[in-house]
């Protein structure tokens, strides 16, 4: 059975990349690495912001965490071997948790409305939605 999934138009997909660029500067502005995700190269570290284009609650745009390319490549090694209580995945996801608390306050005190994403969708742990 296909899903029958409908995305946003094309000027509200503009609206939102225009969105999605004002985040980057902000946290730029505030000294954090930030990029949109589609023009990161592989190890970028710092805040990737994206816009989900699904036209439901859960689309927008939104800002996650990404770590030093060794620390996300311990962290995954760790999941893949299944050792969940592994040190560096329980420090990935320590960080994970403090960065998306920290660009919440950093784009809330420069105007944006936050939301944690994980109140939306639980596959997207310590990751920021914003919107106006």
């Amino acid at each position: 059975m296909p899903f029958n999934i409908s995305h946003r138009s094309p000027e509200e997909i503009e609206d939102l990349n225009r969105l999605a660029d004002e985040v980057v500067s902000a946290l730029s502005r505030a000294g954090l690495p930030a990029a949109m995700e589609v023009d990161a190269i592989d190890d970028h570290m710092g805040a990737l912001v994206y816009v989900d284009t699904v036209a439901d609650a859960i689309g927008g745009v939104h800002v996650r965490w990404r770590p030093h390319p060794e620390l996300a490549a311990a962290s995954r090694r760790a999941f893949e071997a299944g050792d969940y209580t592994h040190a560096d995945m329980d420090f990935d996801g320590a960080v994970a948790e403090a960065m998306a608390a920290s660009i919440m306050r950093i784009l809330q005190r420069a105007g944006f409305q936050v939301q944690d994403a994980a109140e939306l969708n639980d596959y997207q742990p310590f990751e920021v939605r914003v919107h106006r």
